[in-house]
């Protein structure tokens, strides 16, 4: 789930309120990059051995005193992986195949931070994964993983919460919304349908498919989602009607459209962008590239930009390693990352973020 950031006194939030980068714009193109009032360099701290095997990470969790990994490794074959806090890898869980608690396809997830659990969904195989963090824990991963089979069909981003379901879906069709809050019977509580204004709008609505950012606040109050090109960052308030917050626009996505699982291809004009989100119920925390060129030789992703829910921009940190996925511990101010090197190996680390709430 890319899901890898601040001492602000008044007079540093008042600077922050007073800055129009969120959709409020200049140029003709409607987009604009953030200008944030502070910029630090940091360096990550490296606690781990090289995460070897693992090569696609989708999403990184963070508990008291465990961190998770959700990656497929290709040399165990399992697709869930148990940290502690130093590093210290201590086992890995959930096996690929099609066994009851076994997982093929898994095509999005949803965490609930209060329970420490898991949802991943198969759209292949029809069926709801839930990875029960604790229980592996105090088995050393031989409990907590059941399966139901649940829906017919899946969404591209779901997110769980008791008596409550969220559904995204850029691919509608048989009146699908954008955006559906539904209960735990599934009747609609709301919906919403409209997608950012942007000038190429044959790109829409494909910038959020599968590999866009999509993430619910800790109190399930609000939605932040990223585009999976270029820069446009969005929050919306899941009231008793979902409504729109907000919206950045930061870089235009500068793609070419294609057919196919993936939505478009990158050109020589293309940059980075987003690569990966997170959210607490101050802020909101994306590692991005806003300069290099997917298609160049540098490698990118390499920076931290943190917003607040207005979208306006609150610190950008530049790093030393390459960022493929975070989580935000909010209590210790640190943010875990999964990183890599110029030599493309993986590794866990963390970076203090400087930040006071």
């Amino acid at each position: 789930m890319i899901k890898l950031f601040f001492s602000r006194s008044f007079t540093f939030l008042a600077v922050t309120l007073l800055l129009t980068c969120c959709g409020v714009n200049n140029e003709k193109s409607g987009f604009k990059k953030p200008v944030f009032p502070v910029k630090e360099n940091a360096e990550f701290t490296v606690i781990s051995d090289e995460l070897i095997g693992i090569n696609v990470i989708n999403d990184l969790f963070c508990g008291d005193n465990w961190i998770c990994v959700y990656a497929y490794d290709a040399e165990n074959q399992c697709y869930i992986h148990l940290f502690d806090k130093s590093g210290e890898k201590l086992f890995s869980a959930l096996r690929s195949g099609r066994g009851p608690n076994e997982i093929k396809f898994p095509s999005t997830s949803s965490y609930n931070s209060e329970s420490a659990t898991l949802d991943i969904f198969d759209a292949i195989a029809s069926k709801n994964i839930t990875v029960h963090i604790d229980s592996l824990l105090l088995s050393d991963g031989k409990h907590g993983i059941s399966s139901i089979n649940e829906l017919d069909s899946y969404p591209e981003k779901i997110k769980i919460w008791p008596g409550h379901r969220l559904e995204g879906r850029a691919e509608r069709k048989d009146g699908q919304k954008r955006l559906t809050l539904l209960n735990d019977f599934g009747d609609t509580l709301s919906t919403y349908d409209s997608f950012p204004e942007i000038e190429n709008k044959a790109l829409l609505p494909r910038l959020y498919t599968w590999f866009s950012g999509f993430e619910l606040s800790p109190d399930h109050t609000r939605l932040a989602t990223t585009s999976s090109a270029g820069e446009i960052l969005e929050t919306f308030s899941l009231g008793e009607q979902i409504s729109s917050l907000a919206i950045g626009y930061f870089i235009e996505p500068d793609v070419d459209l294609k057919e196919g699982y993936f939505p478009f291809d990158y050109n020589e004009r293309s940059v980075y962008g987003f690569s990966d989100l997170f959210v607490d119920n101050s802020l909101i925390y994306t590692a991005h590239d806003d300069v290099t060129p997917v298609r160049s030789n540098k490698k990118g992703n390499h920076k931290v930009a943190i917003y607040d829910w207005n979208c306006n921009p609150v610190k950008e940190i530049q790093t030393d390693y390459r960022i493929e996925r975070i989580c935000v511990e909010s209590d210790s101010d640190k943010m875990f990352a999964v990183v890599r090197d110029n030599d493309s190996s993986t590794y866990l680390a963390h970076i203090k973020l400087n930040i006071s709430k």
